[in-house]
């Protein structure tokens, strides 16, 4: 990370955690019947894959990433249960997270 301002705190074992809450967010319109139909919990972008909620994909999820206001915010991935608490965010971009592959999601904290 250059000389940004931009803090990192691991928070380990919060994945299966974090998770759970973004389900509950996003995907607590669906049954469990209807989650278990669409495997969300093997894969929580199969939501967007199977366009139960409307979502950006590819460089415009990139786009809007970095366009976010994010003065606080947490990482999280599919895979790893490790999460990632961001101060000082704003100037965060995908190059500064730890893993660029596989599946990310982030959660703003207000």
């Amino acid at each position: 990370m250059e000389k940004k301002q931009l803090k990192q705190l691991e928070i380990p074992k919060w994945g299966t955690y974090l998770r759970g809450r973004w389900r509950e967010c996003f995907a607590s319109h669906l049954s469990l019947k209807e989650q278990q139909e669409i495997w969300l919990n093997d894969f929580l972008w199969h939501l967007c894959s199977w366009e139960k909620v409307k979502c950006l994909k590819q460089d415009d999820a990139i786009t809007a990433f970095h366009q976010q206001a994010k003065h606080k915010c947490t990482i999280f991935y599919q895979f790893i249960d490790d999460a990632y608490l961001y101060e000082h965010a704003d100037t965060l971009t995908i190059k500064d997270l730890p893993y660029i592959e596989g599946d990310m999601y982030y959660k703003t904290c207000m």
